[in-house]
């Protein structure tokens, strides 16, 4: 596969997450912060551009073009987490008890 760029910032990529072109620091930020979206607001009216050198600036223009380019709507999101499933409608697994979880 040839480089291509990112749908999301642009920058050089040959992979693909979700079946779209996706560099590594879109993919890892997206993972990361859809859940915990609540907190993140634009301090410039939702109008900034998404760009390799800009992706830093502002979270909640980066997640919402996210939602975007991985046709995700927020409904989803939420009810996602209400179910406590993954993007996919599968369950999350359970965390496992250790030693050092018992007390």
């Amino acid at each position: 596969m040839a480089s291509s760029k990112c749908e999301i910032c642009s920058s050089v990529t040959k992979t693909k997450y979700r079946n779209v072109l996706c560099c590594e620091s879109c993919k890892a930020f997206f993972r990361r912060t859809h859940f915990k979206e609540e907190g993140i607001r634009c301090p410039f009216a939702g109008k900034c551009e998404i760009e390799t050198n800009t992706r830093k600036f502002c979270r909640a223009c980066r997640l919402q073009k996210c939602y975007t380019v991985f046709s995700i709507k927020r409904q989803q999101v939420k009810t996602i987490k209400e179910n406590n499933c993954d993007l996919l409608g599968q369950p999350l697994p359970t965390p496992m008890k250790t030693d050092a979880n018992k007390k």
